[in-house]
């Protein structure tokens, strides 16, 4: 009876073992797969092509022509397009001054509410060894 629950215990180890093996390679997989829209999604290559699914309240009526965020931050002198496309390419912004504050102060606010609900942070390196 006692070697019948050795071989047990043995065979229980190499199939967990094994199972730790495939769970690292289904991971690794995983991470190379991109996230797929839901069929439901429709194809399109513009904003235009999007669908409004449902609205919530009214939108605001104002008595000007309401201009993009962007623009507003760049007039003020708080995002700079053209300095971050020559560093990283398009649809980044180099933020200065209060954008960089305010920047700054959002991500402080998130990582506090989230580590009082039990969030653990993380920092990173920023440099990454390419061959992993």
């Amino acid at each position: 009876m006692l070697a019948e629950m050795k071989r047990v215990s043995d065979e229980i180890k190499m199939a967990s073992e094994r199972a730790d093996v495939l769970d690292a390679r289904l991971m690794d997989f995983m991470l190379t797969v991109p996230n797929r829209p839901h069929s439901s999604v429709p194809v399109g290559h513009f904003v235009s092509d999007n669908v409004e699914v449902r609205r919530w309240g009214a939108p605001p009526k104002f008595d000007f022509t309401p201009r993009p965020h962007w623009e507003i931050a760049e007039g003020a002198g708080i995002l700079d397009f053209q300095r971050a496309t020559k560093i990283a390419g398009t649809r980044f912004a180099v933020y200065r001054g209060l954008g960089a504050r305010m920047e700054r102060g959002l991500a402080s606010f998130f990582l506090d509410t989230h580590a009082a609900r039990g969030y653990t942070e993380i920092l990173p390196p920023f440099i990454v060894n390419t061959a992993r």
